[in-house]
């Protein structure tokens, strides 16, 4: 999971030329104070109001594109938790090509200026997103190559701006990892092979930079110190600073969740998933990806040795799994096919296993799957995974 949909875009025509923590504090009302505060509200789990910045900045100036540019942005992160959410397809896509229009217009009056680039680099990014999510790998990958063009274009002209490494390094980590687990970049075949090495050097300059996207460089380490490259500690450092700076962000809320069960930190992930499912939830999706806090809570309860209980967190979402997000179903059945076999009843494991490997998109969930497919034999064992803190091979 990503914490937004694709890496943010920069600022415009009277941005300052870094984002390094020793830049001046921008005025409220220049391009890059908007944005810096566009990112805060949509990353603080308010969308609202950061469209009515967006919408503010392209009243002020119609020529603007970081506006639809942030806009998608905003809008991606209302749909990143679950990709099959159409509801915003159309206008991420209006907004998409209108970005690409501004943005062009202005590299083709002026080829130098970086930050032209980078907005023509993300607003071609968002495009290609949605594209490679719906099937259109073709079409998807000529805009991502044309957009990491873009992205590299910028960084030639300016060195400094290295925000821009946060896409490139996304790409080029995940190209040279799990391609194929990563399914919303499956339509990158512009890179035949990654550089998983660049790829996390560029996410940790980006980080270290402490400019614009430090939270997005934030999440994406957690997310490999999670998952790809176990090192718990290192994970927990992105994971703290990221709970604290959006203690409402349900997606960091969850991920933080998914670490602590890996980690094996089984009290606490219960104790987090009580926090979590006491936060507002003022609309249908917010509630929906709320009470995905259950799904890591069973897990923990299982690993704790409460089958039943497990069990029971996991009732509310009936014989089928959640309506939303579509993934849940894959994980609740998952769930209980895994506490049936803790309690010695291997006939319905085996069939909840089976129902859950044979789950295709938009229900299915590739590391579900995967996890089913391990319990068809031999028998799942709620017996902790390996709790000491691993350490990448990276070291850094």
């Amino acid at each position: 999971m990503l914490l937004v949909a694709g890496p943010p875009a920069l600022v415009s025509a009277d941005a300052v030329d870094t984002g390094s923590a020793n830049e001046a504090t921008p005025a409220p009302d220049s391009i890059r104070g908007i944005v810096q505060e566009g990112i805060r509200r949509t990353l603080a789990g308010q969308p609202a109001a950061a469209r009515e910045l967006w919408a503010e900045l392209s009243a002020r100036d119609p020529s603007e594109p970081a506006a639809p540019v942030f806009d998608a942005y905003t809008l991606f992160s209302l749909q990143v938790s679950d990709e099959y959410d159409t509801e915003f397809d159309a206008e991420i896509a209006q907004r998409a090509e209108q970005g690409i229009r501004l943005a062009r217009a202005r590299v083709v009056a002026d080829d130098t200026n970086a930050d032209a680039h980078f907005l023509l680099g993300q607003a071609l990014f968002h495009r290609a997103r949605l594209k490679g999510i719906r099937g259109q790998l073709l079409s998807a990958g000529s805009d991502g190559e044309e957009a990491r063009d873009h992205f590299e274009r910028a960084l030639a002209l300016r060195p400094a701006l290295v925000d821009a490494k946060l896409p490139l390094g996304m790409w080029y980590y995940y190209a040279g990892r799990l391609p194929s687990i990563i399914k919303w970049m499956s339509w990158l075949w512009f890179i035949p092979t990654g550089d998983s090495a660049e790829g996390l050097r560029f996410l940790r300059e980006v980080y270290d930079a402490d400019g614009l996207y430090r939270s997005d460089a934030a999440f994406m380490l957690m997310n490999i110190y999670t998952f790809y490259e176990p090192d718990y500690p290192q994970a927990f450092g992105f994971a703290e600073e990221l709970v604290e700076s959006y203690p409402n962000n349900l997606l960091v809320r969850n991920e933080y969740l998914e670490l602590l069960v890996e980690a094996c930190r089984f009290r606490e992930a219960i104790e987090e998933a009580q926090r979590v499912e006491a936060l507002p939830a003022d609309d249908p999706r917010r509630r929906a990806h709320r009470r995905m806090a259950r799904i890591p809570h069973a897990r923990a309860e299982l690993y704790m040795g409460r089958p039943e209980r497990a069990r029971q967190l996991l009732e509310e979402f009936g014989p089928e799994g959640p309506e939303r997000p579509y993934w849940g179903s894959a994980w609740v059945g998952l769930v209980r096919a895994q506490s049936f076999d803790v309690q010695g009843d291997r006939a319905r494991a085996l069939e909840g296993y089976e129902r859950v490997a044979a789950l295709e998109p938009p229900r299915g969930s590739e590391r579900a799957g995967l996890m089913a497919k391990q319990g068809l034999a031999p028998p799942f064992e709620a017996v902790a995974p390996t709790c000491a803190p691993a350490i990448s091979a990276t070291g850094g």
